[in-house]
């Protein structure tokens, strides 16, 4: 587990925040997991089922270091209210699909870095010698 940084210790402690104050929070303590998971290459795997189970132990992991930590609340409107099954189901769910948006973004990037390379300019003279070749 990584060492949270002391902007985000009151949502790990309990302590009563306003809702803008424990989203913006919330979001803070996604963001250092976030580069935590990235830089020790965790939770990377390519099965489905695997990250589902990594993720979960996070969760776990999670609650049982910080059984105070304010957790994510979700929309009364929401459809995940009938699903949720852990305390943590939500903000788990949150940091799972940044992570997928931003590793498909950085494929994204990548592809159009390397398909973006410059032609080699073609002269009067390359082109001749191309078509002699023909």
């Amino acid at each position: 587990m990584p060492e949270f940084s002391e902007c985000v210790q009151p949502i790990l402690r309990g302590k009563a925040l306003s809702d803008r104050s424990q989203q913006k929070l919330s979001r803070q303590l996604r963001v250092e997991l976030t580069l935590f998971l990235d830089e020790h290459n965790l939770i990377t795997s390519g099965n489905k089922g695997e990250r589902r189970s990594m993720y979960k132990a996070l969760g776990d992991a999670l609650a049982l270091k910080y059984p105070l930590l304010l957790w994510d609340e979700q929309k009364p409107d929401s459809q995940l209210s009938d699903t949720k099954i852990r305390a943590y189901s939500l903000f788990i769910r949150r940091l799972s699909v940044a992570r997928k948006v931003q590793r498909h973004r950085r494929m994204k990037n990548a592809a159009l870095a390397t398909d973006s390379m410059p032609a080699p300019a073609l002269t009067e003279d390359n082109a001749v010698a191309e078509l002699k070749a023909l």
